[in-house]
């Protein structure tokens, strides 16, 4: 599942770790999370508008500009086709630069 934390800034729920933008979750380690008394937290944060779950795996350029996720961002670029395929490039570009100015 993806994981959209709107905040500019990280969030940790016990042992996960989001950045901002969209993440990938693994449902078993989110059920876990659940499990082990976030489940409150979690409800507050999603009715908050602050985490946004996202059932899909599917990217549309509106998550894709959110996402500053290499790896995904990369395993998206796999299968993307048409417009997505240049959004997902633009992304990694950006990102890209900006590590390259910040070093």
């Amino acid at each position: 599942m993806l994981v959209e934390n709107s905040e500019p800034c990280h969030r940790s729920i016990g042992s996960l770790y989001l950045q901002p933008g969209c993440n990938t979750v693994k449902d078993a380690e989110w059920e876990r999370l659940m499990d082990n008394g976030y489940r409150r937290s979690v409800s507050k944060l999603i009715d908050a508008g602050i985490l946004i779950v996202h059932e899909s795996l599917k990217p549309t350029q509106a998550l894709v500009a959110k996402t500053y996720d290499m790896e995904l961002l990369e395993d998206w670029l796999s299968e993307a086709k048409g417009p997505l395929k240049g959004a997902i490039k633009k992304q990694i570009s950006l990102l890209s630069d900006t590590e390259e100015k910040a070093s």
